[in-house]
Formats: structure tokens, C-alpha cells, sequence
């Protein structure tokens, strides 16, 4: 996988961690339609609970990772009725578990791939992190740096 620079990275006391990190347009040389001009590539690379694995899938619009970076900053800054955050693609959600704890959840694509699949439940394997405002704060920060690369084209 390449360097984690400018990588939204979450991690907790267990060693599970996630790093998200954008890569480029599903489709770099259609920018004249709304839907595939903004389809982006994200690399992921995870580790649950001693086992680690990565990922490569377009699961996120433009506008879907500046809202990923907008939610963080809202859970950051301990913002009332922050609800769950999901995608087009169902491949990430991510939720509060509890006051202090965000929930991502790696659904299709993002699973791992020992996981089965034949058949599964949504949100199966998740992985929880500290509410921390600065881990929050940065992982906004760093998807907003990747954004630049790769503004929103073609709009509707």
C-alpha cells in the first residue's frame, strides 16, 4: 500500500485501527456526468482484533467524503443529535456508539476476506474508536487535504 501521508486514520487502545485514503476518480477522464465524474477510489487498510487486511473500492461520491469530514468535525466538537452517517455505497457507515465512541462499520467491498460471502449482516464487523477531539479533528483535516485533489466535478 502506499505511504499513509494524508491518510484519515482512526485507532484504539486494542491495536484495531482503520486508514482511509483516496485515491482518484473510478472514472478520471468522464468529468461531464454527475454520478461518474465524482465516483472516487478509496484504499483502506484495517486490522480487528489481531488480523489485518486492505481493501481497494469506489464506495465514496465527492461530496460523500467531505461529508465523512464534516461528520467527524460535528462528533468532535460534541455536537447534539449527530446520527449515523451512511453512503450511496454501503460499504462504511459510521455511528456513535455511545458518547465517546464512533463505530465504523465495513460492510461489502470493506470486509475482510476471510469473512464470508455467502451471506451476512450489515455491520458485522465494525470497529470502535475513542471520541478524542484531536483524532477526530485530524482525520477531517486529512480527508479535506485529499478532497483537494479531487474536487467535486460535473455537478447536477
Amino acid at each position: 500500500m502506499p505511504s499513509e501521508t494524508n491518510a484519515a486514520c482512526f485507532e484504539n487502545a486494542k491495536g484495531d485501527s482503520l486508514r482511509l485514503r483516496l485515491l482518484g476518480y473510478q472514472f478520471p477522464n468522464d468529468e461531464n456526468d454527475e454520478w461518474d465524474s465524482n465516483w472516487l477510489i478509496v484504499e483502506g487498510r484495517a486490522a480487528l482484533d489481531g488480523k489485518s487486511w486492505e481493501f481497494r473500492d469506489p464506495c465514496l461520491l465527492t461530496w460523500e467524503a467531505a461529508n465523512l469530514a464534516d461528520w467527524l468535525e460535528l462528533v468532535a466538537r460534541r455536537a447534539e443529535a449527530v446520527g449515523p452517517l451512511s453512503f450511496i455505497e454501503p460499504n462504511l457507515e459510521f455511528e456513535l456508539a455511545s458518547d465517546v465512541q464512533v463505530r465504523v462499520l465495513l460492510n461489502n467491498e470493506c470486509r475482510p476476506p476471510w469473512a464470508s460471502h455467502d451471506v451476512f449482516e450489515y455491520g458485522e464487523f465494525f470497529i470502535e474508536f475513542f471520541c478524542s477531539t484531536g483524532l477526530l479533528m485530524k482525520a477531517a483535516a486529512d480527508l479535506r487535504a485529499q478532497l483537494v485533489r479531487f474536487p467535486q466535478r460535473a455537478r447536477g
